[in-house]
């Protein structure tokens, strides 16, 4: 985000948002026009990255190993972690309900608004 790097701990307000989304329109008309100007040419996306400048992509990297392997991994092993990360999180959801739950007849009484 070009521009707003100044102050990296400081909160945006009103007016730094609006800025950032008026970049970002901009930012998009632009590619919608090369898009649409350069929708048949066969370098279509590195004339597109280059216009936008978009240096990290025209680096000549080739992404297709790295792709492979991630596709051949097997992801059954991550699946017990992230099933056991699931029931973690459920299980604080709850907590925090049976929390809220108390404090709500704690402040309120047990019925709560109902009268």
């Amino acid at each position: 985000m070009g521009g707003f790097d100044r102050e990296p701990g400081r909160a945006w307000d009103e007016y730094d948002w609006e800025r950032f989304l008026q970049q970002q329109d901009q930012k998009t008309e632009k590619y919608m026009e090369l898009l649409e100007k350069y929708l048949d040419d066969p370098q279509r996306d590195e004339i597109i990255a280059r216009e936008m400048g978009w240096s990290q992509l025209l680096d000549a990297k080739d992404w297709s190993a790295e792709v492979e392997t991630l596709l051949n991994e097997d992801w059954r092993s991550n699946d017990e972690d992230l099933q056991q990360r699931l029931f973690q999180v459920r299980d604080g959801i709850i907590n925090l309900m049976g929390e809220y739950r108390g404090e709500w007849r704690r402040r309120f009484g047990s019925e709560g608004f109902r009268s």
